[in-house]
């Protein structure tokens, strides 16, 4: 185990931000439904599928926090190029992003287009679901179909069987796995936040053990160098390269943002090795990747706000954080991501930092 890095932050140098959260607080959707469920509907006044006014307030807030904490880096007035907003094509994360950017750069002075709103669109981008290998892994049938496939050998249909079975006879469909399970327990969650009520039969497994099968839902899902290769692989990725255009001089971006969905924050807790303790994540948490400076060297100080009222805390990952930029990128690859992804890594990434013999990293 590499040892900790003992310094103090204050004396490095901030060079570059990369910023994923979870979308805010939401009313249910209509697409995952079950036998006997009467709160289908329009769940006004939002709509199926949408930020609740809490939820808006969370990631405006966000926005608010992440500009207090670092407005000497980013500055006070919104500059185009500065920032590199990423999303998934849903309409929560889009509307949760575009609250973020609010709180994040409010017009001031010549920017203020109209005194009683104070608020400057910002450009942002997302892809299409379909074609979105950043943060989009369910809507990836490949990644779908080896997560089936990992159940299956391990041995993971036959310990859930029978609890498997009750909940598809309760639900009117077969359940294929623990997503089904997953996506079961999110419906209710929200369910219960818009103040619907819930079937009597629920009651026997939610919130527990659903909880359990929708935290080990995640775990599976990140089980095999292939499955966390499509979950997280495209994002480290970028992550990684956008970090060296950065070191390079080739950008001029300070922020690079991410708004996604709880999967996607726990995978990637998952491929830093600080799931710590296993949860579900919550509206609006966020990872903040630090890049920072010290005398010639370049960190990466990993940080998770965990609730929206709570501060950042410090991630273990693999014992070091803040950990060396080349150390970091060579133990994140070789832990996540060889040998599916590698081959098809992009050139800018060098293949020396796949070539260790270093066993005192593991």
């Amino acid at each position: 185990m590499p040892h900790r890095h003992l310094w103090n932050v204050e004396l490095s140098n901030l060079v570059l931000l990369h910023i994923l959260f979870r979308h805010g607080n939401r009313t249910p959707t209509n697409y995952y439904t079950f036998k006997g469920d009467t709160n289908l509907g329009l769940y006004q006044p939002y709509g199926p599928g949408q930020l609740t006014n809490e939820g808006k307030r969370r990631a405006y807030g966000l926005g608010q926090y992440i500009r207090g904490k670092y407005i000497d880096f980013i500055g006070n007035n919104y500059i185009p190029g500065v920032l590199d907003p990423l999303c998934t094509e849903s309409d929560r994360a889009q509307v949760s992003l575009q609250l973020f950017l609010a709180g994040l750069f409010p017009p001031i002075d010549a920017l203020i287009w109209n005194k009683d709103l104070l608020w400057q669109p910002i450009p942002y981008k997302y892809n299409s679901a379909a074609n979105d290998k950043i943060l989009a892994c369910l809507h990836n049938h490949e990644f779908l179909d080896e997560h089936i496939k990992y159940q299956k050998e391990s041995g993971i249909f036959e310990k859930h069987k029978a609890f498997f079975e009750f909940v598809s006879q309760k639900v009117g469909f077969k359940v294929n796995g623990l997503v089904d399970i997953w996506r079961l327990y999110i419906r209710l969650i929200t369910e219960t936040e818009y103040g619907s009520k819930l079937p009597d039969w629920t009651a026997e497994i939610f919130p527990k053990p659903l909880e359990d099968f929708a935290i080990e839902n995640y775990l599976t899902q990140m089980m095999t160098p292939k499955m966390r290769s499509m979950a997280i692989g495209e994002l480290t990725n970028k992550i990684i390269l956008d970090t060296n255009a950065k070191l390079a001089a080739k950008s001029r971006v300070k922020v690079h943002i991410y708004s996604a969905h709880e999967l996607n924050v726990a995978h990637l807790l998952l491929g830093l090795k600080s799931f710590i303790p296993p949860h579900l994540p919550n509206y609006c948490s966020c990872l903040i990747f630090e890049i920072r400076e010290r005398k010639g060297d370049i960190y990466v100080q990993v940080l998770y706000k965990r609730n929206f009222c709570g501060k950042t805390e410090q991630l273990p990952l693999w014992g070091n954080n803040p950990c060396q930029f080349d150390m970091f990128v060579k133990i994140f690859y070789e832990k996540n991501v060889v040998p599916y992804f590698i081959d098809n890594l992009s050139p800018e990434i060098s293949p020396n930092i796949f070539l260790s013999t270093r066993q005192d990293l593991f």
